[in-house]
């Protein structure tokens, strides 16, 4: 059965106060356990991002996080992008000139474009992190 672009599993999943666990996610898809405490991963359809708000996949223009913002990646190269505007906690994807969406970096994790990986700010330089390079 599927509903709001979920699959539904028949297993009981984890509930707390009614409410699902979701312990991670990305723009298409989010991490839910099982009661046998195994990562469930529930991947939105192709016309939906997820919504952590609403721990549910929903419509881009309803989402109030980056998944329901495109960036232009016409002019850029081939990698991963912090996203500044967000302080850095996303980031997004540009490849062949095409945007492929946005991530989220976990915890308290900042972007790092040059090792290509979500860091400790004080392991990334500025605009996203603190840390400052040796000069000498």
């Amino acid at each position: 059965m599927r509903t709001h672009g979920i699959l539904i599993f028949n297993a009981a999943l984890l509930l707390v106060c009614g409410k699902q666990i979701v312990f991670e996610y990305t723009c298409f898809s989010y991490t839910i356990k099982d009661a046998r405490n195994r990562d469930v991963v529930i991947r939105c359809n192709s016309t939906e991002v997820f919504s952590p708000v609403d721990g549910i996949c929903v419509k881009p223009e309803r989402n109030k996080w980056p998944c329901g913002i495109g960036m232009d990646c016409s002019t850029k190269a081939d990698k991963a992008y912090a996203d500044t505007k967000e302080g850095c906690k996303t980031y997004y994807t540009c490849h062949g000139g095409f945007f492929f969406g946005h991530n989220y970096c976990p915890g308290l994790l900042v972007f790092n474009e040059q090792h290509q990986l979500c860091d400790w700010e004080n392991n990334v330089e500025p605009p996203c992190g603190s840390h400052v390079g040796v000069i000498g």
